[in-house]
């Protein structure tokens, strides 16, 4: 039996330079190599790997400061990985100025290519999120989602608390709360929300098929 420990260490990498895409089974393209717009970030990682040749441990920290994705700035993440090439136990943090945070935790199954993820999340600061987003308020997230990467579902709840939309032209609509659900299957969302004190109820149907 042959044991091995080794340990990788990564200071200040540029994350602007990478420019990731995600694949799923038969090379079946998920995520586009562009579809994430990274303008600025620096990242540390650690990676150990122990265990003997037949059965592998390997343990990833890493974090990120100052990211800008996509237009989304000044987030910070931490995410962190242990387990073998058959699965990992995942968590990651994403926080941005403002109280907006997302906690995702879960396994994935790397041999598979598939997942199993829980997500809860708060935004306290939407307008933070996205710049010139009109509406206001506290936004609550919880969703679940599994399956292969190129066949997940995924299902959930959003609620906002004092939602207010804010426009230029219209001026100010004091929205109330909002609830709603929505359900992933494939590459298709399906959607509805309730405006408790408008009295209103809207349901949407998209579909995220990446172009090839």
């Amino acid at each position: 039996m042959h044991v091995m420990t080794a340990a990788v260490r990564c200071d200040g990498a540029d994350v602007a330079a990478i420019q990731p895409g995600v694949s799923g089974p038969d090379s079946e393209r998920v995520l586009p190599p562009d579809a994430l717009d990274l303008r600025a970030g620096r990242a540390t990682a650690d990676a150990e790997l122990h265990g003997t040749l037949q059965h592998p441990i390997v343990s990833l920290a890493a974090e990120v400061r100052d990211l800008n994705v996509s237009g989304v700035e000044s987030l910070a993440a931490d995410l962190s990985a242990t387990g073998t090439v058959d699965r990992l136990d995942v968590q990651a943090e994403v926080r941005q100025p403002g109280g907006n945070v997302i906690v995702a935790s879960g396994i994935v199954l790397p041999r598979r290519q598939s997942l199993d993820i829980h997500v809860d999340g708060q935004l306290s600061a939407p307008g933070q999120l996205v710049r010139g987003f009109p509406l206001t308020g506290r936004i609550d997230v919880r969703a679940d989602a599994s399956g292969r990467l190129d066949s997940i579902r995924g299902q959930g709840t959003v609620a906002v608390a004092d939602a207010r939309y804010e426009d230029a032209t219209v001026g100010t609509i004091v929205v109330g709360s909002i609830a709603s659900t929505f359900e992933l299957e494939g590459k298709t969302l399906q959607a509805a929300a309730t405006l408790a004190d408008v009295g209103a109820r809207i349901r949407a149907s998209l579909d995220l098929a990446v172009p090839r």
